[in-house]
């Protein structure tokens, strides 16, 4: 029985390797003294009476124990737990345990929450030697409708969307259709045969000869008729609408398309927007300061517009999540551009600006989807960082390192800022790689090993696939297009976390040698794993580099269907040496699909753009591997 069968309340165990219970030395057996490691805690699937809790733990044997107690009672012990009582010894609002008998183990228990309460929950596991692991606990409030809480946190600042900002930053509907005349009035009237749009409709304008002065412009659709439409402009936060005046706009020549906009519904924002501490209209003036409460003073519907400040950037990822959650969300996003990790932390001097600003965010966001009576539950944190780690060349075990701490911290202010997650909130991130580097920082290793490792923080995958739009600007930063696509990424990731499923990449999760030939293990999110010269330019072996020995072949040897896929890589002789994929090679020192360091292979993810209907594939992960 799978986990996300049950109905009620569910513990499921998703355990990793087996470790051994006891090892015969001498005729007896070996005293156990290795405790197991939990991680990984989620709650999902969250009604108003029930929930779902899942864990990871790196030990097959003995029983995990969980309780659920009001959010504010004192946390329990590890014998605690296993009694079913709070840190005061007083019986919790639910106690449940479930044998770790073997992999995927799981079971059904029923119990009563109240709609609308704050409760905590805490697990332990004790093995078969009575060891007691670390205990893990998370933050919920109990009931269906509640609004998440997506926080986007890192390089975030220096480009980006304004409430009152220029075209929506949106997902795209219909096909586009020519239009072949635009008037000089009040309101512009664009001919577009057969276009299909309906009044209060909006439509996104690109291509005009002439008048110029519509393209890459967002507009809101009046006094329709079969080949017209009249154009109206949106704008401000709580969006007033005005007819388009182009009454001295340049005269229509030719050419240019309309099309319409599907804007995610029910998700919100800020009344500051998306980025409430930095204000578009003064650029960059104000990106060291503390954000001003009056921009975070209400919730309003989401509505992202590309800088008018900064042309075709849009450096949130807000509404290509949206496009892909499956409930209602509100989204905000802090932080600096250029800075470390280190930078943004909560001790670093430079960082504690932009970390209050996260953690003020947070404070206000609970309060505003709290207001009224309403319910809030605390996502993934998304990060967006790493150009200054990866120019700087921040080792990979320091940035792990640096990774984890800010983590800690993270969620520590997560639980006092929203009374909700603490040890088990979880943060996503992508790997990044960078215009003025011959190939991936170690920082996209260091992602990717803390996936492997379940820290608690995710790896969406890398940056070398098609979606990955980047500007030609510093090849650093992606167009506002890139952003949208790469945010549905983010989104599909998101709400498996939201799921309870975990989200894990395309990536490589066991390697060996045999003589002369190397062979790894892939999860493959949805099969057939594929090697594709199309949507990425070829490159030598795939993508593999080896230090040992030259590589004569690349062989997909076993492609399962949202199971582990297999690769052989022949090599010239029997050597160890190291293993790299899609790290150090390409022909040009930028990043992106056809240039720079890249791999072939991908999944067959069925995903779609929204945007383009272009594919969303999980390509795999950037990644380095000794190989014996």
């Amino acid at each position: 029985m799978k986990l996300s069968d049950l109905f009620g309340l569910g513990v499921g165990l998703r355990l990793g390797l087996m470790s051994g219970l006891g090892l015969e030395l001498g005729g007896a057996p070996a005293v156990d003294l290795t405790a197991p490691i939990l991680t990984n805690l989620s709650v999902y699937n969250v009604t108003d009476t029930a929930c779902q809790i899942a864990v990871d733990t790196d030990e097959v044997g003995g029983i995990v124990y969980a309780v659920i107690v009001p959010f504010l009672q004192p946390a329990p012990s590890p014998a605690q737990i296993m009694a079913g009582t709070d840190g005061d010894g007083e019986p919790a609002t639910w106690a449940g345990s479930t044998e770790v008998a073997s992999l995927d183990t799981a079971a059904v228990m029923a119990m009563a929450l109240t709609a609308g309460v704050e409760y905590a929950v805490y697990v332990v596991h004790q093995d078969a030697a009575l060891n007691f692991s670390n205990v893990l606990s998370d933050g919920f409030m109990a009931g269906a409708d509640a609004l998440h809480l997506v926080p986007i946190y890192g390089q975030s600042l220096s480009l980006g969307s304004d409430p009152d900002g220029g075209p929506e930053i949106a997902s795209f509907g219909d096909a586009a259709v020519a239009i072949t005349g635009a008037t000089q009035a009040s309101p512009v009237v664009i001919t577009a045969v057969a276009h299909g749009l309906a009044n209060g409709e909006e439509v996104y304008i690109s291509g005009v000869g002439g008048m110029t002065q519509l393209n890459n412009e967002t507009f809101e659709v009046a006094s329709a008729t079969t080949d017209t439409v009249a154009l109206h402009v949106v704008s401000g936060a709580e969006p007033s609408v005005t007819p388009l005046n182009g009454a001295a706009f340049g005269a229509f020549t030719s050419g240019g398309t309309v099309r319409k906009i599907l804007r995610p519904s029910g998700h919100k924002m800020f009344n500051g927007g998306v980025r409430p501490h930095y204000d578009d209209a003064a650029a960059v003036s104000n990106i060291n300061v503390h954000m001003l409460a009056s921009r975070t003073a209400s919730l309003v519907p989401l509505n992202e517009r590309i800088s008018k400040v900064q042309g075709a950037f849009g450096e949130t990822l807000a509404t290509g999540m949206a496009v892909r959650l499956g409930q209602p969300s509100a989204f905000f996003t802090t932080g600096r551009g250029a800075f470390t990790v280190e930078n943004l932390s909560r001790t670093n001097a430079n960082g504690f600006i932009h970390y209050s600003n996260f953690y003020g965010a947070l404070l206000n966001g609970r309060e505003q989807a709290s207001s009224g009576g309403g319910r809030f539950r605390l996502g993934p944190i998304v990060w967006k960082q790493g150009e200054a780690d990866g120019v700087g060349n921040t080792p990979k075990a320091t940035y792990k390192a640096r990774l984890k701490t800010l983590l800690d911290d993270l969620r520590v202010s997560a639980s006092h800022a929203t009374l909700g997650n603490r040890s088990g909130q979880k943060l996503i991130s992508d790997q990044v790689g960078y215009g003025n580097l011959t190939g991936y920082s170690d920082i996209a290793v260091a992602l990717i090993e803390l996936q492997r490792e379940k820290a608690g923080i995710f790896c969406l995958g890398p940056s070398y696939g098609p979606e990955y739009v980047f500007t030609n600007i510093d090849d650093v930063h992606m167009t506002a297009a890139g952003y949208r696509k790469v945010g549905e990424k983010f989104g599909l990731a998101v709400q498996a976390i939201i799921d309870g499923a975990g989200w894990k990449p395309c990536h490589i999760v066991a390697a060996s040698r045999t003589g002369a030939v190397i062979t790894l293990t892939v999860h493959v999110p949805e099969g057939p794993l594929v090697v594709d010269t199309s949507l990425v330019a070829a490159v030598a072996n795939s993508g593999f580099t080896y230090t040992g020995a030259t590589i004569t072949g690349v062989t997909i040897a076993e492609a399962g269907l949202g199971g582990p896929g297999a690769i052989e890589i022949a090599l010239s002789a029997a050597a160890g040496g190291t293993l790299r994929y899609a790290h150090a090679n390409g022909t040009a020192s930028r990043i992106g699909a056809t240039v720079g360091p890249r791999g072939n292979i991908r999944d067959s993810a069925a995903a779609t753009a929204s945007y383009d209907s272009s594919p969303l594939y999980n390509w795999l992960c950037v990644d380095e591997w000794v190989i014996a």
